[in-house]
């Protein structure tokens, strides 16, 4: 899926419950990492990969969002900009968070951020439960991907 970010709602607010911060060291990264595996029952195989070759450095490439609900971390999201499009990878909130528009906050912090960068494009895959979601931001379906898993 990809949107222009000028059509986004980037001013919309975040739920009043939710904070967003930058994962800038290796134990916000682990927490990162924590998420994904609970939500969806891995991690992002290229997290560490991009780790290792970008670091967690405020400015870089790559930039990996936490969520957190009071002190609990409870959502996730990576930007990716090399190039455009910028990417959006891993938006996920774990299953006692959801319905509250905590992804959805989660994809716009992304959005603002890829716009922030003077991206004018981001795109991103979608699960079947994140289509509604993105569609309802103003992503549209531009291809597909299937995804395989060792067995």
């Amino acid at each position: 899926m990809a949107a222009t970010l000028a059509k986004l709602p980037l001013i919309e607010q975040l739920p009043s419950s939710l904070r967003v911060t930058r994962v800038d060291s290796d134990e916000l990264h682990a927490l990162l990492s924590r998420i994904q595996v609970e939500t969806l029952g891995q991690d992002f195989a290229p997290r560490a990969a991009m780790k290792r070759l970008f670091g967690l450095s405020p400015s870089g490439p790559v930039a990996h969002l936490l969520g957190w609900v009071g002190n609990r971390p409870v959502a996730s999201a990576t930007l990716m900009c090399f190039g455009e499009p910028a990417s959006i990878w891993g938006v996920a909130t774990i299953p006692e968070a959801r319905g509250h528009g905590i992804g959805r906050a989660m994809t716009l912090e992304a959005c603002r951020l890829a716009h922030s960068r003077g991206h004018r494009t981001v795109s991103l895959y979608a699960t079947p439960m994140g289509l509604p979601l993105y569609a309802g931001l103003g992503f549209r379906e531009c291809g597909s991907l299937a995804l395989y898993t060792a067995p």
